[in-house]
């Protein structure tokens, strides 16, 4: 395993609080207007858009994705992420013991943000850049503001989805 996964994984994996009695699922929210091919080589994942208002091909494309990812570290979607996606805001790994329709469900419930007086967009959690404001993330250099933006009762709700 350590000579195929980036040192950032490896390090994820062998550390990582996982216990022999529990069962982890590994999910990736892949940003599909950064990477298309990530999603065209790995058409067999169990894989949906976030954004289900997005019609058509053309804007499935560039949406976010929800993917079931292997817990086979040594697979060549393993490798393509230890190569092509560690370090660039393509990809947030999740790990968790929901399943698929829950955590998709979950997460789509943080979507839609309105504002005072009506307006209405997307939060693009599935940018690393904006869920690490949200949630802070002081060691990240490339970020404006360090400190979280949610209040603890907020990220414990974004972060924390009891199965």
């Amino acid at each position: 395993m350590s000579n195929l996964l980036n040192a950032d994984l490896l390090t994820i994996f062998e550390n990582s609080p996982i216990q022999e009695d529990q069962i982890y699922n590994i999910y990736a929210l892949a940003d599909a207007a950064q990477d298309k091919w990530f999603l065209k080589k790995n058409w067999q994942l169990n894989y949906k858009n976030l954004l289900t208002e997005a019609a058509g091909d053309k804007a499935e494309e560039i949406s976010p994705h929800l993917i079931r990812l292997s817990n086979t570290w040594s697979s060549d979607t393993w490798n393509y992420i230890s190569k092509k996606i560690v370090g660039t805001p393509k990809l947030t790994l999740i790990i968790t013991k929901l399943n698929f329709e829950d955590l998709f469900s979950h997460l789509r419930q943080f979507l839609n943000v309105q504002f005072e007086g009506g307006l209405e967009m997307y939060l693009a959690f599935w940018d690393p850049a904006i869920l690490g404001t949200l949630v802070g993330q002081d060691t990240d250099e490339t970020l404006y503001v360090k400190q979280q933006v949610l209040s603890d009762q907020q990220k414990k709700v974004i972060i924390r989805a009891d199965p």
